[in-house]
């Protein structure tokens, strides 16, 4: 019985180690299988020694064969606690996995300005980004949008996160569909320009009402995703009462409004900035609209000095075919933030 307990002690202790070396369910089942192994070869240890011991002596046979059978319970039931303690071991170990070796990056299937993006497992997808200012601040306002069940079909919404020395790795669900630069390109009906507008506007409406600004609402932001259309990029987005926003890098110069160029310019920071920073994200996204619809941006030069003018003062007019749709944008397109409509009354439009 000394030799057995010792290699009951033996084995488990490898064991322990095999689950330390690889925290792998692997590990798991081979200790298993082990253990089961183990449990046998003592109940057949303690057999042998009987059926020896029954030539000699029938009553010794009888008494022997009991001290089996209670030896084997004593021994299948130490395998038994062993094994409960290892499944403990196993799933602590599974939890202290990494979230990098949970989702790992596989191939690439997008690249921006910014970073790239990665499928991984479980239909999620994972932004790498430059670890620095911008894209902590994506993540912050990620983290805190993704909470809201009223976004689920307006934003990519986050899952975890992991980081190492020069990259932050977002792991997000995942988009299935195209940005909508692509839909510029590939002319839809009108129905679908105005599905898209109404969609995108409740979802900025939605974004606002959590107290959030996108400040970089562009054709490529945006994502058609089974049918609807949805926000990412967040990485200039800030909350509507934070003090530092405009410290924030200004985003694509073509979307900007008439007055953040105005405020960026007098260096100040007026008391109706959040009614201002409201308008912009509208203004935005009327530009998108109108390139969408007029494959075309209606400010095109390249000259930061000559945009900023024409943007303060150039008259824009949407001339699509789609009627509906001109007189949403123009109305978008506003120069007077106090006259621009607010999405609530866009929505009331449709």
């Amino acid at each position: 019985m000394i030799f057995i307990d010792a290699l009951v002690g033996i084995v488990t202790r490898s064991v322990i180690r095999l689950q330390l070396a690889t925290f792998s369910t692997t590990a798991f089942k081979v200790s298993t299988k082990v253990f089961i192994f183990f449990a046998f070869l003592a109940i057949d240890f303690n057999l042998a020694v009987s059926r020896a011991t029954t030539i000699e002596n029938p009553i010794i046979a009888r008494t022997r064969i009991t001290s089996v059978i209670i030896n084997s319970k004593r021994y299948l039931s130490i395998f038994y606690n062993k094994l409960i303690i290892l499944s403990i071991i196993n799933l602590i170990f599974l939890k202290m996995q990494t979230t990098q070796q949970l989702y790992p990056l596989l191939e690439q299937v997008g690249r921006g300005q910014m970073g790239c993006v990665y499928n991984t497992h479980n239909n999620f997808v994972i932004k790498k980004l430059p670890l620095n200012e911008r894209s902590n601040n994506e993540l912050t306002i990620l983290k805190y949008l993704s909470q809201f069940d009223d976004l689920e079909n307006y934003i990519s919404k986050y899952h975890t996160d992991y980081k190492d020395k020069n990259y932050l790795y977002i792991v997000m669900s995942k988009l299935s569909g195209r940005s909508l630069a692509y839909f510029k390109k590939h002319e839809l009906s009108c129905q679908q320009y105005k599905d898209i507008a109404q969609h995108l506007i409740k979802g900025l409406s939605i974004i606002h009402s959590h107290g959030v600004i996108h400040r970089d609402i562009k054709l490529e932001n945006i994502m058609i995703d089974q049918g609807m259309a949805k926000y990412i990029d967040f990485g200039l987005s800030c909350f509507i009462d934070d003090d530092d926003c405009l410290m924030l890098s200004r985003g694509t110069m073509h979307y900007i409004s008439p007055e953040m160029i105005t405020l960026y310019q007098s260096e100040e920071y007026p008391e109706d900035i959040v009614d201002k920073l409201i308008a912009s994200d509208v203004w935005a996204l009327g530009i998108t609209l109108y390139y969408l619809v007029n494959r075309d941006l209606p400010f095109i030069s390249n000259n930061q000095e000559e945009l900023m003018e024409e943007i303060l003062y150039k008259r824009i007019i949407s001339i699509s075919l789609c009627i509906e749709m001109n007189k949403i944008i123009n109305l978008m397109l506003t120069k007077e933030y106090f006259n621009r409509p607010t999405t609530e009354k866009l929505i009331a439009m449709f």
